[in-house]
């Protein structure tokens, strides 16, 4: 019965793979198959070791707050629900009053961004919420065609049904320079990444990647120039974090451009996901890789295995 019971605790032990990872300014938090979320990186706001136990679809990670969708009733959301102005060029004038901070139960997409949080009902709708600031603004009311969102920390963009994109938010980088959000690309998509900066990406029908706004963080683009430069090729995703943007390709190999280099070209992964200076992604063993800015451990403190 010993000899039994050893033998299969290789197995009762085995972790379950990883199916998502997400990447939020300075953390990063991953889901398992099994539905369990785990996080890693800057704890400030217990937003690393807050991580709750459960099994969740979603996980999706912000500034310094994450949440995780179950699959019926509301996110359950953990770290800090008012953000302070930490750096201008991320966050202008943030206004800590006003605004339903509940989050809603139903949905079936979720994002969290800077300012506020925004998913998609059931109905295909747009729903933000948070404390105030321009994500609260200027949605995409009425609309009830919406396929995916992304967001950032003061803009966001919906991707219609039909391939279009319905943008709000902030609609001019903070140095005055190129607009960013304000007014979307005319072409169809299939999908879209809003940057925490100032500029967003989106995959054209084609598979080819092109990006608008700023290519920069208010310094002119001197300091992050480049992010707004995507390489030829076609891709199948794209993730973009604040200065800089990574793309998935069919066969499993990612290229970045901006201030994040491209991952060593041996990894292969079935999902990416940029953080504020670092991406990570599932390997297609279920397994996750990081790469890039390691300030707080973003990359080093990587769960290893699947």
């Amino acid at each position: 019965m010993t000899a039994l019971l050893l033998s299969l605790l290789p197995v009762a032990l085995a972790a379950s793979p990883f199916v998502q990872v997400d990447g939020g300014y300075l953390h990063t938090c991953a889901r398992r198959a099994d539905g369990s979320v785990l996080c890693w990186g800057q704890d400030d706001h217990e937003v690393v070791s807050g991580a709750p136990s459960g099994s969740f679809v979603e996980v999706s990670a912000g500034l310094y707050r994450s949440c995780a969708r179950p699959a019926t009733g509301a996110p359950v959301c953990w770290g800090k629900p008012v953000w302070p102005t930490l750096d201008p060029s991320l966050m202008l004038d943030i206004e800590e009053e006003e605004g339903d901070q509940s989050v809603p139960a139903g949905l079936v997409a979720l994002q969290v961004g800077g300012e506020a949080d925004c998913g998609l009902g059931p109905a295909g709708t747009v729903l933000c919420w948070g404390p105030s600031g321009p994500l609260l603004r200027g949605l995409p009311a009425g609309e009830q065609d919406i396929a995916a969102l992304s967001v950032g920390f003061r803009h966001a963009c919906a991707l219609r049904k039909d391939g279009g994109l319905s943008c709000w938010g902030d609609g001019s980088a903070p140095d005055g320079g190129a607009p960013f959000q304000a007014v979307p690309p005319p072409w169809p998509v299939s999908a879209v990444a809003v940057g925490m900066g100032t500029h967003s990406c989106a995959l054209r029908l084609d598979g080819s990647v092109s990006c608008w706004g700023g290519d920069g963080s208010g310094d002119g683009g001197k300091v992050f120039a480049g992010q707004l430069r995507a390489p030829p090729g076609t891709f199948v995703a794209l993730s973009a974090g604040h200065d800089h943007t990574c793309a998935l390709r069919a066969d499993g190999s990612v290229a970045c451009w901006g201030q994040v280099q491209d991952p060593p070209q041996e990894w292969r992964f079935s999902q990416i996901s940029s953080g504020a200076f670092h991406a990570c992604g599932v390997t297609i063993e279920g397994g996750l890789r990081c790469w890039g800015g390691d300030q707080f451990g973003q990359v080093k403190e990587t769960p290893a295995g699947g």
